[in-house]
């Protein structure tokens, strides 16, 4: 069984964040966000003589702030679900904060600020984002290649991802980072599902037709052989057909005959694979149609 967790991450420019402020973004954290607590805080030392420490407060960070200022390599706040924990559940939202200060030979090219959230709702995640970005001045890094809209739309294309066969065929792809081909196969499977439904209803031809060709053969306004769902505009029918065109067209056409379409472009990736899942929901509430004379 597939469990879906939901996860988000946001990055921003660094920026030199000191014990006191610290403590005022905990206290607003755990005013603002419904039964968050600060459970754990990380601090990890570049150098060898100085070991990596985990704590339930904040006070071993102000230590290693004023002592040691040089010589730490990242430092996390996590804040835990309180009723979770009371539960002693095997998995309970997180809500991190981590702070990259230097990597393991002191350089400081990759110094970032991270908010990530694992297991938790949303609007949790959007108010420890919002109580960040104002407490502590958070500036957005304009380099990041994933912001928050795109894990909200990964989110929702995972949670509501119901076909099977789109499941089977296009998560592989999805989970190596290979977009077009995600599509393509996507694409494919929408097509294939459409030109089965035609022949179900006796439309033999549809056997040998493809993408746009199948648009016109299932839902034509005087010879479409399928209804769609929904079929309450004037136009509803000749809508259908050209959904279904200008998706084949604009779309699969391209994935078929150009090697990068979409490309590492994940936010557009994912938004056009919901687009498929309703195509295919439309292809499945369909129902036959008498061609009118």
């Amino acid at each position: 069984m597939r469990r879906h967790l939901t996860e988000y991450h946001t990055e921003y420019c660094w920026k030199d964040l000191v014990p006191e402020a610290l403590e005022s973004f905990r206290s607003q954290v755990e005013q603002g966000v419904a039964g968050a607590v600060l459970y754990r805080v990380t601090i990890n030392f570049v150098t060898n003589r100085k070991r990596f420490k985990e704590t339930d407060t904040l006070t071993d960070l102000k230590k290693a702030y004023y002592e040691y200022p040089n010589e730490i390599g990242y430092f996390s706040l996590a804040f835990h679900d309180t009723d979770y924990l009371r539960n002693t559940s095997e998995f309970y939202p997180t809500l991190d904060l981590v702070v990259y200060c230097r990597g393991a030979r002191g350089n400081i090219s990759n110094r970032r600020i991270c908010l990530t959230g694992y297991g938790c709702e949303r609007w949790d995640f959007l108010e420890f984002k919002r109580i960040a970005e104002g407490n502590l001045g958070l500036v957005l890094d304009p380099t990041a290649r994933e912001g928050f809209e795109y894990w909200c739309v990964k989110e929702d294309y995972e949670r509501f991802m119901f076909n099977t066969t789109m499941q089977d065929q296009v998560l592989g792809s999805i989970r190596h980072g290979q977009y077009d081909a995600a599509l393509r196969t996507a694409f494919c499977v929408v097509e294939d599902a459409l030109r089965r439904k035609c022949m179900a209803v006796g439309k033999a031809d549809a056997l040998h037709q493809q993408g746009g060709e199948l648009a016109v053969t299932a839902f034509h306004k005087d010879a479409g052989c399928l209804r769609p769902p929904w079929p309450f505009a004037s136009e509803a029918q000749q809508g259908a057909q050209l959904m279904f065109q200008g998706f084949f067209q604009y779309l699969r056409n391209a994935l078929i005959h150009n090697a990068e379409v979409m490309g590492k472009d994940a936010f557009s990736a994912y938004k056009c694979l919901i687009a498929c899942e309703f195509l295919m929901t439309v292809v499945e509430k369909s129902t036959p149609r008498q061609p009118q004379a």
